[in-house]
Parts: C-alpha cells; sequence; structure tokens
C-alpha cells in the first residue's frame, strides 16, 4: 500500500479497467480481493462500485463524482521519506 494516495480511487481504476477493457469482455464477475480481512469502509466502497459498473453499466469513475484523487491532498511525506517534514512531532513522553 501507499500511504500518499487513496485506496478507494486506486479500487475504482481497477473496476473502471475491467469494465471498459474489450479484452475483459464477457468476464464472469468480480469480487473485492481478500473480502473477509477487508475493512468494512472499503466492503462498502465496493459494493457502490458492483452496483455502478456491474449493475448500472456505468464507465465512469465513481470517485470522481465524490471529489476523490488517487494523490491525497491532506497527507505529505507519508512514508516519513524526507524526514519529519510537514508533520509536527510531540515530544517524547519518557514512557516506555
Amino acid at each position: 500500500m501507499n500511504p500518499q494516495v487513496d485506496y478507494k480511487v486506486f479500487l475504482d481504476m481497477q473496476y473502471r479497467h475491467l469494465a471498459t477493457s474489450p479484452e475483459c469482455f464477457g468476464l464472469w464477475g468480480v469480487m473485492i480481493y481478500k473480502a473477509t480481512y477487508a475493512e468494512e469502509e472499503a466492503l462498502r466502497w465496493a459494493g457502490r462500485l458492483f452496483r455502478h459498473y456491474c449493475i448500472e453499466g456505468n464507465t465512469d469513475l465513481l470517485s470522481e463524482r465524490y471529489g476523490f484523487t488517487y494523490n491525497l491532498r491532506h497527507i505529505r511525506n507519508a512514508d516519513f521519506n524526507e524526514g519529519p517534514a510537514g508533520w509536527q512531532l510531540a515530544p517524547p513522553s519518557g514512557r516506555a
């Protein structure tokens, strides 16, 4: 997982590929990977994607309707590759 991108948009991009690519025509079914381990929000989003692409036959990105973007706007330097830049860190509490 890349913490600097929105997983819901990434999943939406995958479903759109399945819905619009000629090599996927006649696909018998889709399912979110590891649904038994997924968080509740991801399962609800997958259900919306099923309806959007598989039932209603839409080909536009559902995430755009909700204003979601692939690159997150509110998180920078999520992996701390630039040290603490962009973060406000509290001083250590001294407790282990």
